[in-house]
């Protein structure tokens, strides 16, 4: 008999260690969520730029590459307007994470041919392009919740991050910003808490070539610190922005939800060398009941705003 009680004492400890085994188990699988990662850009200014290939080999986030992630060449000027390409995806534990980081290689891309990163110009020239470090950073916390699928967007906005050399050569005229700089040029979006602005903008009144129209953080744009193009570059307050199509529609993708401004303006190659200047800001009327100072923007969700130029103010 006492034999039998200690075999069952024992059936009963083997038992409980399995269900504890097992509900540990569970528990991790609960603890897991899945991420997904996807690159876009906003428009770079310059007429001279046809493309802008970046080779992208390593993603990784709080430092833990993607799973079967491999070495990728792209150029990020064809994903505009809402487009975007998936990077890869990651099983992640269910917490916070804070920031996603692109290793670059400058030297070849995917195909082993090189440069890896470059501007094609409107000859058709491969330009090399680089910053001062190879690891871009984009610091923005998120959320990764058990059994459901993050999808993380990076904003690459060439506007901000590519600029022209010092000294430019025919041959050699673009590089990246200083790493720093390059940092704060992308943007980290959870794209399931994101909306849209678009709408369509008449303009009889600019006579410019482009027009772009910029999104602002409610409260934040300061006309002239925006223009005065501080480190060459100006509108660098804009959350993102969008080139206005000939027929004048335009879309701003991939904004976080809360309130924002938009502000237009115009461009045109005074001097025939092939970069855009910056003519002036547009004054506007909204032609939908719209306060285009305070334009409200819900996750997934679509807000119209249509507007006619009514004058520019020039630089």
């Amino acid at each position: 008999m006492t034999y039998q009680n200690g075999s069952f004492s024992t059936l009963i400890i083997v038992l409980i260690f399995s269900f504890l085994s097992c509900e540990k188990d569970n528990n991790s699988d609960q603890l897991q969520g899945e991420v997904e990662v996807e690159i876009t850009d906003a428009p770079v200014d310059d007429a001279g730029v046809q493309a802008v290939f970046v080779t992208i080999a390593d993603v990784r986030i709080d430092g833990q590459s993607l799973n079967g992630y491999s070495k990728t060449s792209l150029d990020i000027m064809a994903y505009q307007n809402g487009n975007t390409e998936l990077l890869g995806a990651l099983d992640l534990d269910a917490k916070t994470y804070s920031n996603i980081t692109l290793v670059l290689d400058y030297e070849t891309d995917a195909s082993g041919n090189s440069p890896g990163c470059y501007v094609l110009d409107e000859n058709g020239n491969k330009q090399p392009v680089r910053s001062t470090s190879d690891e871009v950073r984009i610091s923005n916390n998120f959320d990764i919740i058990a059994n459901q699928t993050t999808k993380l967007l990076i904003d690459f906005d060439l506007r901000k991050c590519l600029t022209r050399e010092d000294s430019p050569t025919q041959q050699d005229e673009y590089e990246f910003v200083s790493s720093s700089r390059f940092n704060s040029s992308l943007r980290l979006v959870n794209r399931n808490e994101s909306g849209v602005i678009a709408g369509n903008c008449q303009d009889f009144v600019s006579n410019s070539e482009t027009l772009v129209v910029f999104a602002y953080r409610k409260g934040t744009y300061n006309r002239d610190n925006e223009v005065s193009g501080e480190n060459d570059l100006t509108f660098q307050g804009a959350v993102t922005s969008a080139v206005v199509a000939n027929n004048g529609d335009y879309e701003l993708h991939f904004l976080e939800a809360g309130d924002y401004e938009i502000h237009f303006a115009a461009f045109k190659d005074e001097d025939n060398d092939g970069t855009t200047e910056l003519q002036g800001t547009l004054l506007l009327d909204a032609i939908t009941s719209i306060d285009l100072g305070a334009i409200k923007v819900d996750a997934q969700a679509t807000v119209t705003a249509n507007v006619i130029v009514t004058g520019i103010i020039p630089l």
